[in-house]
């Protein structure tokens, strides 16, 4: 026979966690930013046990969902500005998660393991507000029940909950239903109608299904057309086909306060052949892109498909493009006239000049 163990002897033991599991999925996330996406699909901030850990996460998923860089430095600017920096020990024990580890392909093993520490800690903090609840007596039996009831099936759906899907699994299942619903001669509804005729003739009425949400990253679905360019960060251009040989670039983008910055890019995609359709100002400036590419309109931003001859959309005033190639001699004794008359501030410039040999060498 056991003694049987008391109450006391379980508080006494730590919360369960798995600090070598934490430490390898934010080392893995410095040596490789595009894991964080894996870790983003499971876990949030509270999830990590370790203050440390929790601090550090939080930091990346910001840097993140404002792509950029993944690294120390930054990490430690963004810990910054909260004042927690110094509380972990600064940019060193940042840098210090990644020593010793390996170049990890993939981190799902490690974030199931700290996802399952967390819901089991979760559950011992439910139990204990169960047992405090059912100790104080404050209320009636049935209406602590019901709390802890809902208690306990709040962490059961956060276990069960369903993160990021791959579209394909999910597109050849509906493919298979609308290519079995084609085959049928009768168009009934098999489903639940939703009011909407055009509607429930295509999809039979609602069924009893999941509800799929499409979604995507930030910064994905914008196509461009590989010959299109893009200005980098020093000043120069290269075509997105250039830039996705390269693996690396710093690009120009908006935010959302329509003020330009440079930031990494998250990811370099082939999206294979696709239609483009060229969108032409009355200025005559031209670009490239896919029916979906998002453009800045008076009312928001809008879909190529969304908008229409006539309609205004934003365009920058000046871009500080430089280039790579240099300026034909001409080509600057020519600015170097229109600049010295100042008539570049009309809208049509105009030269001026009254000496015959320079107006010979302009022309």
């Amino acid at each position: 026979m056991y003694p049987e163990a008391t109450r006391e002897q379980y508080l006494e033991k730590p919360l369960p966690s798995s600090p070598e599991s934490e430490r390898v999925i934010l080392g893995a996330i410095l040596l490789d930013n595009q894991l964080i996406t894996q870790a983003i699909e499971k876990l949030s901030p509270d999830d990590f046990y370790s203050p440390l850990h929790r601090r550090i996460y939080k930091a990346m998923t910001s840097l993140f969902e404002r792509s950029e860089r993944i690294d120390p430095i930054l990490i430690g600017e963004e810990l910054k500005k909260d004042g927690s920096i110094d509380s972990i020990g600064g940019i060193a024990s940042i840098t210090n998660l990644t020593y010793g580890l390996p170049h990890f392909s993939d981190i799902f093993d490690y974030t199931k393991v700290v996802k399952d520490k967390s819901i089991v800690r979760n559950l011992i903090k439910v139990c204990n507000q169960i047992t405090s609840e059912a100790l104080s007596e404050e209320e009636d039996a049935k209406d602590v029940l019901d709390n802890a009831e809902k208690m306990i099936f709040a962490l059961a759906d956060e276990r069960t909950r369903q993160g990021f899907t791959h579209i394909q699994p999910i597109a050849e299942t509906v493919l298979a239903k609308v290519q079995e619903y084609a085959k049928r001669e009768s168009h009934a509804l098999t489903g639940l109608s939703t009011g909407f005729r055009d509607l429930d003739e295509k999809t039979s009425g609602l069924q009893k299904t999941d509800l799929i949400i499409v979604a995507a990253r930030p910064s994905m679905g914008k196509c461009l057309s590989a010959t299109e360019t893009v200005i980098l960060d020093d000043g120069s251009v290269a075509t997105i086909e250039e830039i996705y040989k390269r693996k690396k670039a710093r690009v120009l983008t908006l935010k959302n306060d329509l003020k330009f910055t440079f930031a990494e890019a998250s990811d370099f995609i082939d999206d294979g052949l696709k239609p483009v359709f060229e969108v032409t100002t009355r200025l005559g400036r031209k670009i490239e892109t896919t029916i979906t590419h998002p453009f800045l309109t008076i009312n928001g931003w809008k879909k190529l498909e969304e908008i229409r001859v006539g309609d205004k959309i934003g365009v920058p005033r000046i871009l500080n493009v430089f280039g790579l190639a240099e300026m034909r001699e001409c080509e600057v004794k020519i600015l170097g006239y229109l600049l010295g008359d100042g008539c570049l501030t009309k809208k049509s410039p105009e030269f001026t000049v009254g000496k015959s040999r320079l107006k010979n060498d302009f022309i």
